[in-house]
C-alpha cells in the first residue's frame, strides 16, 4: 500500500506553487505565499484519502484561507488534487552522504 508518510509540506507547496490556484505568484506574491494552505493541507493528508475527498479538503482550505470567489469552482483544484496523490509513496530520502576533507596543511 502507497502512503504519503515520505511527503512533506515542502512537497505540496511545489505543488500549490506550479498551479497558483487564486494567482498569486502571477501578481508578484513571494514563493512562499502558499506556505499556511500546503501546512493546512500536509495536515489532513492520511493514507486513506481518496480523489474526491482529498479534492474537497484542498478546495475547502483554499475558501477558508482565502473565500469562496477567489478560489474559484472546485474542480479548478482537480489537478491540484491529483497531484498531490501523485506524491503518494514517495521513496524515503536518503540521508546526504558526509565527505571527509582531510587536509595536510601546516605539517
Amino acid at each position: 500500500m502507497t502512503t504519503f508518510e515520505n511527503v512533506t509540506v515542502s512537497d505540496v507547496l511545489d505543488v500549490l506553487r506550479r498551479h497558483d490556484p487564486v494567482a498569486l505568484h502571477s501578481i508578484g506574491a513571494p514563493l512562499d505565499e502558499y506556505t499556511v494552505e500546503a501546512e493546512a493541507i500536509h495536515a489532513r493528508l492520511n493514507d486513506d484519502c481518496e480523489l474526491e475527498t482529498l479534492l474537497i479538503t484542498v478546495y475547502s482550505v483554499f475558501v477558508y484561507y482565502f473565500d469562496p470567489t477567489l478560489a474559484g469552482h472546485v474542480n479548478n483544484y482537480r489537478d491540484i488534487t491529483q497531484d498531490i496523490m501523485l506524491l503518494k509513496g514517495k521513496p524515503k530520502p536518503k540521508p546526504p552522504q558526509l565527505k571527509l576533507v582531510v587536509s595536510n596543511e601546516g605539517k
